[in-house]
C-alpha cells in the first residue's frame, strides 16, 4: 500500500514538472510590425508607436572621450517593440541571426553592425539613453549593457522600395553571459514630413498675452534637429510677431530660447542662444526691425513649462518665447 502511494505521488510530481511551459502573453495593445516577424518563442514586453519623433541609428562604433557613437538622426514615425524569449535556453547569436535573416528577406540592407567590445565603450547606453526616446526602452534596460558584463549584438539597416525608405535599429542582448532570457529591442523607423501649421499664433492672442503676462510662446517657429536655422515654414508666425512689433513701436523685447533636458547642459545652453539669435536676425532682415528692440538669450533646460519625462513634455519645453522688456 505504501509503495503504491509513493508511486502515485512520484507520477503526480513528474507530470507537474513535465507539463509544458505556457508562453507568456504580449502586453495589451501591442503587435508585431508587418515588415518584420518576431522570433518564434518570444513575447512583447513593451510597445510604443509614435506618429512623429526624432530617432537615431548608429553608423559606427562609440569612441572614448565622445558623448555618443556617430548617428544618423531621422524625423519619422517610430514603432518600438521590446521582446523577450519565453525561456532562458536561447542564445543571443541564434536570435540575432534569425532577425538578420528576416530583415534581409524583407529587403533591408546593412548600415552598421557590431557586437560587445567591438561596438566601443557603453555603445548601447549612449545610443539609447542619451535621447528623448529613452522611456521607450525602459523594459529593455539599456543601462545594463557594459561590454564587460553583457552579451549583445547591434544592427542598423535601411529598406528602399520606390520612394519609400524605412530604417531599423536592432539590439539583441542578455544582461550577463549567464543564462537569462534574451531581450530584443526593435525600432522600425518610417521617415515622414511633419504636418506643420497645427499650432500657430495670431496677432490678437499675442497682444493679449503680452498685455496680461508680459510674455508669450512663439508657436510655429521651427528648427531642424540640433540646428539653429529658422525653417521657411515659420513665416506665418514671424509675420505675426513683426506685425505686433510694428503696431507697438515703443516696445522692446527679449527673445528667449529654451530646450529640453536631453543632452549636455553646455550644448543646450549654446543651442538655445543660437536659436534666439536666429529669430532676432530673421525679424531684423525680413521685416526691417531695429536691432535695439531685441535682446536674445538662451536658458537651455533651466525653465521648463512641464516635466521632461515624456515625449510630449519635452516637445513643450523646446520653445522660443518673447518677453516684454520695456514699452
Amino acid at each position: 500500500m505504501v509503495s503504491l502511494l509513493r508511486i502515485c505521488i512520484f507520477l503526480l510530481v513528474s507530470s507537474v514538472f513535465a507539463a509544458p511551459v505556457l508562453a507568456k502573453k504580449d502586453i495589451a495593445g501591442s503587435k508585431d510590425h508587418p515588415l518584420i516577424s518576431r522570433y518564434s518563442d518570444s513575447h512583447i514586453k513593451k510597445y510604443s508607436e509614435t506618429d512623429f519623433d526624432e530617432v537615431d541609428i548608429a553608423t559606427g562604433p562609440a569612441v572614448s572621450g565622445k558623448p555618443r557613437p556617430p548617428v544618423k538622426t531621422l524625423e519619422a514615425k517610430v514603432t518600438t517593440v521590446i521582446y523577450e524569449t519565453n525561456t532562458n535556453k536561447e542564445s543571443v547569436l541564434k536570435v540575432f541571426k534569425n532577425y538578420i535573416h528576416s530583415l534581409k528577406r524583407s529587403g533591408f540592407k546593412k548600415i552598421y553592425t557590431c557586437s560587445n567590445s567591438a561596438c566601443g565603450p557603453d555603445f548601447i547606453k549612449q545610443l539609447l539613453t542619451l535621447t528623448p526616446r529613452v522611456n521607450q526602452y525602459l523594459g529593455f534596460d539599456p543601462w545594463n549593457t557594459n561590454v564587460r558584463l553583457a552579451n549583445f549584438r547591434y544592427w542598423s539597416g535601411s529598406y528602399k522600395k520606390g520612394n519609400k525608405v524605412v530604417y531599423t535599429n536592432l539590439v539583441v542582448k542578455v544582461p550577463t553571459f549567464s543564462k537569462y532570457p534574451v531581450q530584443i529591442a526593435l525600432d522600425i523607423i518610417e521617415p515622414k514630413e511633419m504636418e506643420l501649421g497645427l499650432v500657430t499664433i495670431d496677432l490678437n492672442s499675442l497682444t493679449e498675452a503680452m498685455n496680461t503676462t508680459g510674455k508669450a510662446v512663439l508657436k510655429g517657429i521651427y528648427f531642424d534637429h540640433n540646428l539653429a536655422v529658422v525653417k521657411p515654414e515659420s513665416k506665418a508666425s514671424l509675420d505675426v510677431i513683426a506685425g505686433y512689433l510694428k503696431k507697438n513701436k515703443t516696445v522692446s523685447v527679449y527673445i528667449v530660447g529654451h530646450t529640453d533636458n536631453t543632452g549636455a547642459d553646455l550644448h543646450n545652453m549654446g543651442l538655445s542662444k543660437r536659436r534666439a539669435d536666429a529669430v532676432v536676425a530673421k525679424l531684423m532682415s525680413a521685416y526691417s526691425l531695429r536691432k535695439e528692440r531685441f535682446k536674445p538669450h538662451g536658458v537651455g533646460p533651466l525653465v521648463p513649462v512641464t516635466s521632461n519625462g515624456t515625449d510630449e513634455g519635452r516637445a513643450q519645453n523646446r520653445r522660443v518665447e518673447i518677453v516684454l522688456m520695456s514699452r
